[in-house]
């Protein structure tokens, strides 16, 4: 029998009253549990429940639960706790409630547990020789103790079943932020967003060049490049295509590869829980799966992937060609572990879902991938109706599993 879920944050239940609200989730809605968000990166919208009624309201940056100082005290990247807290520790309280509900509960880690400003000797350093305002290295050993301690933390402490991260990247957007007057068609989609995302930090040197790789060389070549684009020349060919042409370049792109790996090997030693990874959104779903279930398959337990394109509004027909694609990734040599388990994140708001019915044709094209859980996100933002579409969706895919 699938699991469902609703995505959302401590602070979004705290805000709502969590009783009331996990108590509409086990009843009226029927979910099997929730996934806590459990970092942030601070955040403003439009809630339409609360003791006040609709309200846009905000949160800081930060964790939502209160740090075991035993579990940190050889991290030297000091995490952020969100200043709303106070002393409370909401994620113990909702755990409690959950419990009272009969609601599992997983959690999630999203990237934005980096705060930057406050260790910027493990922060991401490009070709250029700037330093991100947003994100900490994933080679970095600094870097590996501080989310170790984080899962170790949160696997030990609290009755989750899950815990989930995203996929360690190379951050992309972040390539807006270097120069923000390039022609959009070079800047989005073009080598210049890629190639100022490499990070050159003095740790990622140093574990480069131990691996045979030059990226000193590596690094003159991205300046190259970019002088090249800034004197107003059109790339000739996609950043991929001039990796894949260049030797130097495609082993530091492999050496990258494999570190993201590591870290995740690392991690999942030092949960006590599930570890499942969470696919970025960089593209088409379906053209996504098979390589990222090829490459997280052997280092997490589950994978978590959005069961949508991204196109308003999501067509189930791209959900089926998905679950396609996630048994043809199972069945192919050489074989996924048997116990690797696939989640699948569905919408269930305008723009993405159009309707209840849009959203029951969703959710049952889900429910037959094979999938372990589907968990619907965004409920602290979903007005009253969309949780009676979540509500139909659950019903309908129960009734056509039996």
């Amino acid at each position: 029998m699938k699991q469902f879920y609703f995505e959302c944050q401590p602070w979004h239940l705290e805000r709502e009253g969590a009783d009331e609200a996990l108590a509409r989730m086990a009843g009226e809605i029927g979910v099997d549990g929730v996934q806590l968000c459990v970092s942030g990166s601070g955040s403003a919208a439009l809630y339409p429940r609360g003791p006040q009624g609709p309200r846009i309201d905000s949160c800081d940056a930060g964790l939502q639960f209160q740090l075991d100082p035993s579990k940190y005290s050889s991290v030297r990247v000091r995490p952020r706790i969100a200043s709303w807290m106070k002393s409370r520790n909401p994620l113990e309280a909702v755990c409690k409630l959950a419990e009272r509900h009969r609601l599992k509960v997983r959690v999630a880690l999203p990237r934005s547990i980096d705060m930057p400003e406050r260790s910027t000797y493990a922060t991401i350093i490009n070709a250029l020789g700037d330093v991100s305002p947003w994100a900490h290295c994933f080679a970095h050993p600094d870097t590996h103790e501080l989310l170790a301690a984080l899962v170790e933390d949160l696997s030990t402490h609290y009755p989750i079943e899950v815990v989930e991260l995203e996929a360690p990247r190379r951050p992309i957007a972040q390539a807006a932020f270097y120069v923000t007057w390039f022609p959009v068609s070079t800047l989005h989609g073009g080598p210049f967003n890629e190639c100022l995302a490499w990070c050159f930090c003095p740790a990622c040197r140093q574990q480069a060049q131990a691996a045979g790789v030059d990226a000193g060389q590596v690094q003159t070549t991205i300046v190259a490049l970019v002088t090249a684009l800034l004197a107003g020349k059109t790339p000739a060919r996609e950043w991929n295509e001039f990796v894949a042409e260049d030797a130097v370049l495609a082993g530091y792109a492999s050496w990258q590869e494999a570190a993201r790996g590591l870290l995740v090997r690392q991690l999942r030693e030092r949960c006590k829980k599930s570890l499942s990874v969470r696919p970025h959104d960089s593209g088409d779903a379906v053209d996504t799966a098979k390589p990222e279930l090829r490459k997280w398959g052997d280092a997490c337990d589950r994978l978590s992937f959005r069961a949508v394109n991204g196109v308003c509004p999501d067509d189930p027909e791209d959900v089926r060609r998905l679950g396609s694609e996630i048994a043809a990734a199972r069945s192919e040599s050489p074989p996924l572990p048997a116990d690797m388990k696939v989640d699948l994140l569905l919408p269930c708001r305008p723009p993405e879902v159009r309707d209840g019915p849009h959203l029951v044709s969703l959710t049952h094209e889900a429910a037959q991938t094979g999938c372990e859980a589907i968990i619907f996100q965004d409920y602290a933002t979903s007005p009253d109706v969309c949780l009676d579409w979540v509500r139909q969706a659950i019903r309908y895919a129960r009734r056509e599993s039996k």
